[in-house]
């Protein structure tokens, strides 16, 4: 099940989204779809838990600055992303997944400007971590 939310910090602040190989493979392929056709996608959650926190995620095609924020005034967060951007990243959760080792995480985010990372885990968190962290 793919599973996320932000985990507020003064210092490193991180948007946390959880899943198991495969659900992390439809991420990324999300990505590299948005990459050839940009276009707003809503990510969803795929537990009620998750959904009743009223977080939403929301990746759309950058005007001028890309990078994850926090939409004003709510637990919305949107991910604006350029083509070259959301291939790059879907390139990363590819290599991540390549890796032999039961579980791993990459972080995705763009350098040089003021957003939130992102990062992508699989195996490292047991699938309550976000259900019950909050």
């Amino acid at each position: 099940m793919l599973r996320y939310g932000f985990l507020p910090s003064d210092f490193h602040p991180q948007f946390l989204i959880l899943g198991e190989r495969s659900d992390i493979t439809v991420l990324g392929q999300t990505l590299r779809g948005f990459a050839q056709a940009p276009r707003v996608i809503e990510i969803e959650h795929r537990t009620p838990e998750d959904a009743a926190r009223n977080t939403r995620l929301c990746i759309q095609p950058a005007a001028t600055s890309a990078g994850l924020q926090r939409a004003d005034g709510s637990d919305d967060f949107v991910w604006t992303l350029d083509s070259r951007g959301a291939e790059a990243f879907a390139d990363m959760i590819e290599a991540m997944l390549a890796e032999p080792e039961p579980a791993g995480s990459t972080i995705l985010e763009i350098a040089g400007t003021p957003n939130i990372p992102v990062k992508v885990s699989h195996g490292e968190f047991t699938d309550d971590f976000l259900i019950t962290a909050f």
